[in-house]
């Protein structure tokens, strides 16, 4: 069975931080941003959806003409949700409560947190986006960084950062980006393409054994990736030698024959833990199943995937 010290771990309410997502204020109750600087823009959803429709229709320039005039716009308001230290709390863009909580377990903060309804993230990540299409890098690190101090658990913009520093050659920093992006990836997809990349840094250092089994072994988590099947062919032809057929013990070996983990990180598996048992406790059945499911992705681990099973099973959940 799981250990009980793993849903103990961290002892965060799931009312105070379904509060804090569900029930946010706009702009942390700042009348006048709220009045000058957001009702005479449409709801920034809305409006990332049109820019994306456009971007796949028409190309990048089109969204980003879109999408300009209200970052510039939003950009003079979000000025005080952007600092560092604002007096009455901080101020996020969570996207789940587990985000908020993996915050709030990993860096223990002192002040207030508040949840910001507009969701500034998406803007300034799909508009960060748009700028790497248009070859702007240094405009795009900009937004991607202000994603960063909106949502810090996010592993997207530190991917787009990595994406960059690729771009350029700057493999160092690359793989400073893909370990801080593993620190904070909670779903299969992301974890896959911590891997992915770590595989095709080992690929540019020409350690390609290591590079066939990270990649391999990112399709645990994205079993469907015709990326990771494109970069595992140029792994093969690169080191002149057919890709090994190797199981999973064998791959999780390689990998921590290198130090490299075989799971989500400490806090991911403690965290979602936590929240899947408080949940099941209080009847949130739908909420527990969603936690334990990104508990079963970050741990990859038999014993632990059993152990949910049962547990889901005696209350009736599957």
């Amino acid at each position: 069975m799981i250990d009980d010290s793993l849903f103990d771990a961290v002892g965060i309410g799931l009312s105070l931080i379904g509060m804090m997502v569900f029930d946010p204020v706009p702009w942390g109750g700042h009348e006048g941003l709220v009045q000058k600087g957001w009702n005479q823009v449409r709801d920034v959803d809305a409006i990332v959806e049109e820019a994306q429709l456009l971007n796949a229709r028409w190309g990048h320039k089109r969204a980003l003409d879109l999408l300009r005039p209200v970052v510039d716009r939003i950009g003079v308001d979000a000025s005080y949700v952007l600092a560092s230290n604002a007096a009455d709390g901080e101020y996020f863009c969570f996207k789940n409560p587990l985000e908020a909580a993996l915050y709030k377990h990993i860096y223990r903060p002192e002040n207030e947190i508040r949840h910001i309804r507009e969701n500034l993230f998406e803007l300034y990540m799909t508009y960060g986006i748009l700028l790497v299409d248009d070859l702007r890098f240094e405009e795009a690190e900009e937004f991607f960084k202000k994603a960063i101090t909106l949502n810090p658990i996010n592993s997207e913009p530190l991917f787009e950062l990595g994406e960059i520093a690729k771009a350029h050659g700057d493999w160092d920093n690359f793989l400073t980006l893909t370990n801080r992006a593993f620190d904070f990836a909670y779903t299969g997809w992301a974890l896959a393409r911590c891997y992915r990349n770590l595989g095709f840094y080992q690929i540019e250092k020409e350690n390609y054994d290591l590079a066939i089994a990270l990649l391999q072994y990112s399709l645990a988590f994205d079993p469907e990736s015709g990326t990771t099947y494109a970069e595992l062919a140029y792994a093969s032809e690169q080191s002149g030698k057919p890709i090994p057929k190797l199981d999973m013990n064998e791959l999780k070996s390689r990998l921590q024959a290198n130090g490299i983990p075989i799971a989500g990180s400490d806090p991911v598996i403690k965290v979602s833990a936590a929240l899947g048992r408080e949940a099941l406790e209080l009847g949130k059945l739908e909420e527990a199943c969603a936690y334990f499911y990104i508990l079963n992705e970050a741990a990859n681990d038999d014993a632990i995937r059993d152990s949910l099973e049962l547990l889901l099973k005696e209350n009736g959940m599957v």
